[in-house]
């Protein structure tokens, strides 16, 4: 099992660079045997889930109002991948 915890900077978004980035992490895991990946994410950043779940991740749990910022209380979303077929 691994854990996934990557951030881009505003600058370089919306390149393609966060996709890059979990593609390979998801290749390399694959290489080296791992069978799932997780990884979270608050429910407010709408541009990192459509990524996480473009590359095959899915929400499995919330840990609601984990956070509170900008006046109001976030929950955290907990996604995971589950790893198979070849590298």
């Amino acid at each position: 099992v691994g854990y996934v915890d990557i951030g881009i900077r505003q600058q370089y978004r919306n390149l393609g660079i966060g996709t890059h980035i979990l593609n390979t992490l998801i290749t390399q895991a694959k290489k080296i045997g791992l069978k799932l990946l997780i990884l979270s994410v608050f429910s407010t950043n709408e541009r990192a889930r459509y990524v996480y779940e473009k590359v095959g991740f899915h929400e499995c749990g919330r840990i609601p109002q984990r956070i509170f910022k900008n006046d109001q209380y976030i929950d955290e979303i907990v996604m995971v991948k589950t790893l198979t077929g070849p590298a």
